[in-house]
């Protein structure tokens, strides 16, 4: 290719030369990528909740787990706080627990951190590295991406099988292996940021599962961090912080067995 028609893509994409081939490696370069930094809140989009909106429009989940994946649903609708305390997972959408209402992006050379109120780090690598063949499996996953254009397209595989959907609570089935998601996010204007998410997960879903949430910038916001964990341990007592349960060992306990 001529080196005229690369200044002319370049035009085209808003970039100079020199940016255009950096794309996002190099400090001075990142100021010519789309400007998704700050924290963002999702999008009010009326109606009821998301939870229950998937009673009514449920994922294209395997046949054998809707009735289950209702249930739990139901009965997690209709408890709040009740659930044991787990880490954060990614599960394909939404970046975190399920529904998690307000992301940060950070921009730095070869990679876009998202991070959330509630702990949840992915580190979105862009600096040309493949993705892994058979990585280990964690909360978040390994995600990398690319730029076409003003659009971020992100490709995550090696979630943790055992994450459940559509967030973490009592009953609700877990995601499955050989999960890949892909992701694509853009600015639908200076203030409105929208991921349009794929998730494919042969245990779990049969068909893919698409859904597309936008986000409102929020300058100016200030984090909030959220211990649910410690705020809703059922082990603990809140007003005593003391556990709730007598651990003292009975009287006529036996003695442990001595080592041979």
């Amino acid at each position: 290719m001529s080196r005229r028609w690369l200044l002319l893509g370049a035009c085209l994409l808003g970039l100079t030369p020199v940016r255009a081939a950096e794309r996002g490696l190099t400090y001075a370069s990142l100021s010519a990528l789309p400007d998704f930094s700050g924290w963002w809140h999702l999008q009010n989009q009326g109606g009821p909740p998301p939870l229950l909106r998937m009673l009514t429009k449920p994922p294209p989940l395997r046949a054998e787990l809707l009735p289950k994946f209702r249930a739990a649903l139901v009965a997690r609708v209709a408890r709040v706080g009740a659930d044991y305390c787990r880490p954060p997972q990614f599960v394909g959408f939404q970046n975190g627990s399920g529904f998690e209402d307000t992301i940060e992006l950070l921009f730095t050379p070869g990679r876009v951190t998202l991070t959330t109120e509630t702990g949840l780090i992915r580190r979105i690598y862009t600096d040309g590295r493949p993705l892994p063949v058979d990585p280990d499996e964690t909360n978040t996953g390994t995600s990398v991406g690319h730029w076409e254009g003003k659009v971020l397209i992100v490709r995550t595989v090696g979630l943790l099988h055992t994450a459940q959907f559509p967030e973490r609570f009592a009953d609700a089935p877990p995601i499955g292996g050989h999960v890949r998601v892909t992701e694509r996010i853009s600015l639908k204007s200076r203030d409105m940021l929208e991921i349009q998410s794929t998730m494919v997960a042969p245990d779990l879903m049969a068909a893919a599962f698409e859904i597309t949430t936008r986000y409102v910038r929020e300058p100016g916001y200030v984090a909030h961090e959220l211990t649910n964990c410690p705020d809703f341990d059922r082990l603990v007592d809140p007003a005593t912080h003391l556990m709730r349960y007598d651990l003292t060992p009975p009287a006529d306990l036996p003695p442990p067995p001595r080592g041979r």
